[in-house]
């Protein structure tokens, strides 16, 4: 009985704790949402370019240009230049950098529509700004042997300032800052650089500023980029960041390797003493397999995309199809393996926490839930504070936040990396990872700390600055999701797990404003909720 009271009190606390977290973090996002669209409520969910549009917008373009594509076929990226946004947070603060994007009329991301044909060299690549929709970049590839006119100089500047006149552009605007030509066999490539006037900044790691590229491939426009120069020491700073968060990475990697090395072993032992769990982890495995092949399938336009035209178009295809379900079939097998060997480790070392998993799955995904919202809250405000007092910060995502809408049904696409990270990371590191340590060191402190650790580090590649600090948030909602592990079971500690990551996803759905992917980001973040009649309904059943 006091058993109970203590575990309904503790209940209460985690409800009031998410209710928190759902402030800080709503907090955290309105902040975001403002600085994105300049404080301007209205603008909150204002669409974005569609993909159809960003194709539509890149032919008008080039039809007027007297370029042909007839013939060719599309492919869409995205770009953003994150360390020149990221340069100027840095050094004038954030609402100074949007204001200056805004004024110098800079793309905070595009979609880059390239136009091709199999195994020929001729490309075309056209930038299509995110809001807008204007033209920011332009790119003609063509074959080196190519023949075209030998321009002088101030010819080939001319053709630059007609081709820059039909986008708005006034050279008068501009100083000359570079130029170089090259010879080419039939031909004589120019390459101009100008400045923009009174776009400079000045900064510890020298001069920035706004700057127009041109080329000139023979007599036609060849390429034209508008774009935000940033001094290189900048880069270096963030390189170097970078690569010791990669470090620490590898580092993580080879100890998850030596894990599952010994995960290997234990599933051995677990069927030689006829203790295998292997039935469930087996159709965990199996759903697993099946929805990362699927997501594979639905990424035919990101690999499309890719494709190099040196090689014919369905090799290319099939071989990043093949490499993509090899890729998954191994990743399956990581939580195969630790699964049935941590389950036989967890009924050894915790004994009564496994039981009736079916009965306390609905429970579990409640729990989910409440301690899904106070790590988000806990994770709001430590980034809050380390933004204010602690010199942390972070390299913008830019267009690659969006790149899931390149598939064809983006909810897949993104639900498939929250399932796979839920369900992979807490089976390895949790169910394995805990119990393990445990058995051998007798310490849930330090069997969670360690387990922890390996798990936290592994994400030290991530942009955030210094590079340590993501492990540290890490090892903190880590070391809170293990000790729920512990108190509770796997089940709870998986919903946390998806529930965390799909308001992050889901959140990035909201930001592009459009109906349907606001839908998608809810129905993955209530996804859970689903099982708990279904559970209700099969224990009815058993």
């Amino acid at each position: 009985m006091e058993q109970k009271r203590h575990e309904k009190i503790f209940l209460i606390v985690l409800v009031i704790l998410a209710i928190a977290g759902i402030f800080f973090f709503s907090y955290r996002f309105w902040e975001d949402s403002r600085f994105l669209h300049e404080g301007n409520v209205s603008k909150l969910f204002e669409p974005m370019v569609s993909k159809g549009e960003a194709i539509e917008l890149s032919k008008e373009f080039l039809n007027l240009n007297k370029f042909s594509i007839d013939g060719y076929d599309s492919a869409l990226s995205f770009y953003s230049d994150d360390n020149a946004y990221s340069f100027l947070e840095r050094n004038i603060g954030k609402r100074e950098a949007i204001e200056y994007y805004k004024n110098n009329n800079l793309s905070f991301g595009s979609y880059d529509v390239r136009f091709f044909k199999e195994l020929e060299i001729e490309e075309f690549f056209v930038g299509i700004d995110l809001e807008s929709g204007r033209v920011v970049s332009f790119a003609h590839i063509i074959p080196e042997k190519e023949e075209r006119q030998n321009l002088e100089k101030e010819e080939a500047r001319e053709v630059v300032m007609s081709f820059l006149n039909s986008l708005n552009y006034d050279l008068q605007d501009f100083e000359e800052k570079d130029y170089s030509t090259q010879k080419i066999q039939n031909r004589t490539d120019h390459v101009f650089r100008f400045k923009l006037k009174g776009s400079e900044l000045d900064s510890k790691y020298g001069e920035a500023y706004v700057v127009i590229y041109a080329d000139v491939l023979g007599d036609k426009i060849g390429g034209f980029n508008y774009y935000l120069f940033v001094p290189e020491e900048f880069e270096r700073e963030i390189n170097k960041q970078l690569s010791s968060g990669i470090f620490l990475t590898i580092l993580s990697y080879l100890a998850t390797i030596f894990m599952f090395i010994l995960a290997f072993i234990f599933l051995i032992k677990a069927f030689i003493n006829k203790k295998a769990n292997w039935k469930s982890y087996l159709l965990l495995s199996l759903i697993t397999l099946a929805i990362l092949i699927v997501s594979t399938i639905n990424e035919y336009p990101t690999l499309k995309s890719s494709y190099i035209t040196d090689s014919p178009f369905l090799v290319h295809i099939g071989i990043a199809i093949a490499i993509g379900i090899i890729i998954s079939i191994l990743f399956v097998s990581t939580i195969f393996i630790s699964g049935v060997s941590g389950d036989f480790l967890a009924k050894e070392v915790w004994k009564e926490k496994i039981k009736n998993t079916l009965k306390k799955l609905s429970p579990s995904i409640f729990r989910g839930y409440l301690i899904a919202f106070s790590s988000l809250g806990l994770v709001s405000l430590l980034y809050l504070i380390g933004e204010r007092y602690l010199g942390v910060w972070a390299l913008s995502s830019g267009a690659e936040s969006y790149s899931f809408l390149l598939s064809f049904i983006p909810f897949i696409s993104i639900f498939s990396i929250v399932f796979f990270a839920a369900f992979s990371e807490e089976i390895i590191y949790r169910l394995f990872g805990i119990s393990f340590f445990k058995k051998y060191l007798k310490s849930t402190f330090f069997a969670i700390l360690l387990s922890t650790l390996v798990w936290a580090v592994a994400h030290s590649s991530y942009p955030v600055f210094p590079f340590y600090f993501r492990a540290i948030e890490l090892i903190i909602g880590g070391s809170i999701w293990g000790y729920f592990f512990v108190r509770y079971d796997l089940s709870t500690v998986i919903s946390a797990h998806y529930v965390y990551n799909a308001v992050l996803f889901g959140s990035i759905m909201f930001f592009t404003g459009t109906l349907s992917l606001m839908i998608s980001a809810v129905t993955l973040v209530l996804l859970p909720l689903i099982l708990i009649p279904l559970n209700q309904f099969l224990i009815k059943r058993a």
